[in-house]
């Protein structure tokens, strides 16, 4: 089966860079033990302010769901659009977006 995705570029709130660290660690231990897939880490600019969030599996939706959940506790993000990748990148999958914060 191909791999599904769930893509989250986001921009922080301002003075937010320990917390991002820590909502960082707490997405490793939420994916460790997971069946629905593993969170694959970051990408953040050198400002702190904006970057992206990789997680991937086999079910885009329930991924989608877990990460959704775990995003939404924080208050960090200033904005964040999740791309739900139904398939591998190379394939020509469809997608969706989704605003987690509609701000």
């Amino acid at each position: 089966m191909s791999e599904q995705a769930v893509i989250v570029d986001f921009k922080l709130r301002a003075n937010c860079e320990a917390e991002f660290f820590d909502l960082d660690r707490s997405l490793d231990e939420a994916f460790s033990g997971a069946t629905n897939g593993e969170y694959d880490g970051h990408e953040i600019n050198e400002e702190m302010n904006e970057g992206t969030l990789y997680f991937y599996g086999e079910d885009a939706d329930r991924l989608f769901e877990t990460v959704s959940i775990e995003l939404l506790k924080s208050s960090i993000f200033e904005s964040a659009i999740a791309t739900i990748r139904y398939g591998a990148a190379d394939e020509g999958a469809s997608e969706r977006k989704v605003n987690l914060f509609n701000r």
